[in-house]
């Protein structure tokens, strides 16, 4: 179980990735339920039929889509504001999304124009960049910096949170 002190210590790690321009996995960073981000798919959907001002996007299958925008919803508050307050120096804080699949599923290859956190929601995703799997559980973070290609897979369904940033 990450402390505190292990969550602060997350963030210079993430700055130092920053300067290197390399991506950063961290394993266990977060609790998800101090941040009340354990959910499953049934609170997602829960979540996306209350509010009808998030919107919908289907990715290159039926299977695989993404939740955009969930910034205004006070369930996020603490997350993107410790997340904010902690990485504001270099970081403005973007869109935060859900990413999920209902089967396991392959996405594209591609490079974000922004730096990407990632958080472990729900089961196992697995993020291909240089040529290493990487294995993002539940309370894992991932830190992608801008241009780097990467594609995320799964053997089941999963959850995952992606945050963009934007260096100043």
């Amino acid at each position: 179980m990450a402390t505190w002190k292990d969550i602060l210590k997350m963030f210079k790690k993430i700055k130092k990735a920053c300067q290197k321009n390399k991506y950063l996995l961290i394993k266990n960073a977060i609790t998800l339920k101090s941040f009340g981000l354990d959910f499953s798919f049934d609170d997602m959907f829960s979540i996306f039929g209350k509010h009808n001002n998030l919107a919908f996007e289907n990715k290159t299958t039926p299977f695989l889509n993404q939740i955009i925008k969930l910034n205004e919803l006070f369930i996020f508050k603490t997350y993107l504001d410790f997340v904010n307050t902690n990485l504001k120096d270099i970081f403005t804080i973007g869109n935060l999304d859900f990413f999920y699949s209902i089967r396991g599923e392959v996405g594209p290859t591609h490079e974000d124009s922004e730096h990407v956190l990632i958080l472990g929601i729900k089961n196992t995703t697995y993020y291909h960049i240089d040529n290493i799997d990487l294995q993002i559980n539940p309370g894992d973070v991932l830190y992608i910096p801008k241009g780097y290609y990467h594609h995320a897979f799964s053997s089941r369904e999963r959850i995952i949170l992606s945050l963009s940033l934007w260096k100043k």
